[in-house]
């Protein structure tokens, strides 16, 4: 019988019948398939296609999946979809339903980053330096920086051991065999003064100082510091001043314990703008040394202030140290040298109201008849603990000398240079006396005396009782002392 033509082929053996589909064949097969998923899905726009390709961008292929027989539904723009191997030499690139380019291996990154809030690229952190805990407790760093306070050098008038000598003849009378020496050092120092006079004025810059530094620190280090800053104010000079007149603070009122001008030439409304701002509630300490033109603000004259020094001033007057005495009546320490309008009348009310003087010192080069033993006399009766007495140049006479004989027991210095109405009767009898026995410097240059050997007496008595008396006196009344000596 014979078979039609129209009939099966006949069967085969299994190998044959389980021969794999080509691998190419498949893969159309599949992007068939997906195309027409693509089109019957009518719910998927093409901006929500376009949304999910752009928000979620497909991954490397992965060669691996095209062995795979899954029938999933699956984009093939998905990283699941497969895509034929770039190794595959039977690759056709002249079909229609092929690409012209070659497959490559694709490693597709997301441009952002999941966290919009994490940076593209890490900010390095700068590493913390770790502090002792112990420099932030304010009581504790508060005790350090007034240890470093203490390094401050506030500008004061400099302490002389011993007035510098007349004469060549007065420093070998004065200093003995070193005379000569320090006679010509003294030459030496006033020539280069005079040098720089001549060339003009400078001063040198100094560095600052370790308080200064602690501002730089932190926040709590420069509340600290600025508060020990304004317990003692002071200037060195006009820029100092002018600078503090443009930074002064206006928030709040500065309450310090010491204020000093040094040498300071400036003008009177410039202080009273600089010290608005300054209360004298704890001020203790008022100098303003060798300013000619300027006197302390009276708002700051309480009485808590104890030391008053205004020396050199022309403008202080009768009126400005009556009310002084006034406002101030705890007042110890009051220097107002050289000031040439004081006269016998603010002593006397100086006397009246300040009790409690231990220092007065009014020495003076010019007018010195304006004091005399009216208003001395009263200031010795009522202020009996006086230490040091400056009267240099004024008209007192001997009845001032054993006003204070009689009442200061304790006077341990006395300045009576130039004194033209101090006699023999004076001192020197009061010394003949037994009387200043806490006495250890006397100055009496210029002086009329004669009767140099009750000064040799006292001061050799003092000797053997272990005390050290300095005496400055002129080239002639050194000589007389050097003769009885002999």
């Amino acid at each position: 019988m014979k078979i039609p033509s129209s009939s099966p082929s006949p069967i085969t053996s299994s190998t044959e019948s389980a021969k794999p589909e080509p691998k190419t064949h498949y893969v159309k097969k599949m992007i068939r398939r997906r195309i027409s998923s693509f089109r019957s899905k009518s719910s998927t726009s093409p901006d929500d296609f376009a949304t999910i390709v752009y928000a979620d961008p497909p991954k490397s292929p992965n060669i691996s999946e095209c062995d795979s027989e899954s029938d999933s539904d699956v984009s093939c723009f998905s990283s699941n979809s497969i895509l034929p191997d770039s190794r595959n030499t039977s690759y056709n690139s002249t079909t229609t339903d092929s690409s012209p380019i070659s497959l490559r291996t694709l490693k597709y990154q997301p441009f952002l980053p999941a966290d919009l809030a994490t940076p593209l690229f890490p900010i390095p952190k700068k590493k913390k330096v770790l502090t002792s805990q112990i420099f932030q407790i304010p009581e504790i760093l508060e005790i350090i920086l007034h240890h470093v306070a203490v390094q401050q050098e506030i500008p004061t008038e400099p302490i002389m051991t011993r007035r510098a000598p007349l004469s060549r003849n007065h420093s070998i009378l004065m200093h003995g065999e070193k005379g000569v020496e320090i006679w010509e050092q003294q030459l030496q120092q006033q020539r280069m003064e005079e040098t720089t006079k001549l060339k003009g004025d400078f001063t040198l810059q100094k560095k600052r100082s370790n308080l200064h530094n602690c501002l730089l620190v932190n926040k709590l280090w420069y509340y600290s510091t600025q508060q020990i800053l304004h317990e003692n104010i002071y200037f060195k000079d006009n820029s100092q001043l002018q600078n503090f007149s443009q930074s002064k603070p206006t928030t709040h009122n500065i309450q310090p314990y010491s204020l000093i001008l040094h040498k300071t030439k400036s003008t009177q409304a410039l202080v009273d703008v600089c010290f608005e701002n300054i209360l004298g509630t704890r001020l203790s300490w008022i100098e303003f040394y060798i300013t000619p033109n300027i006197l302390p603000p009276m708002h700051l004259i309480t009485n808590k202030l104890q030391k008053l020094v205004i020396p050199g001033c022309r403008v202080l007057t009768d009126d400005f140290l009556i009310e002084i005495s006034r406002r101030a009546r705890n007042l110890k320490h009051l220097d107002i040298r050289a000031c040439d309008q004081i006269t016998d009348a603010s002593i006397y009310q100086v006397a009246k109201n300040c009790p409690y003087l231990q220092l007065f010192n009014c020495g003076r080069h010019k007018r010195g008849d304006l004091i005399s033993d009216v208003s001395i006399g009263n200031l010795i009766q009522s202020c009996q603990d006086l230490k040091t007495v400056g009267l240099a140049g004024c008209g007192i006479s001997d009845w001032s000398i054993w006003e204070l004989a009689l009442n200061c027991e304790s006077l341990q210095r006395l300045s009576v240079n130039n004194c033209w109405k101090l006699t023999d009767v004076g001192l020197c009898r009061a010394m003949r006396a037994g009387f200043f026995e806490n006495l250890t410097v006397l100055e009496i240059r210029n002086l009329k005396l004669n009767q140099i050997g009750d000064l040799v007496l006292w001061k050799n008595k003092k000797k053997l009782d272990g005390k050290i008396v300095l005496i400055e006196a002129c080239e002639r009344i050194d000589t007389l002392m050097d003769r009885w000596v002999q």
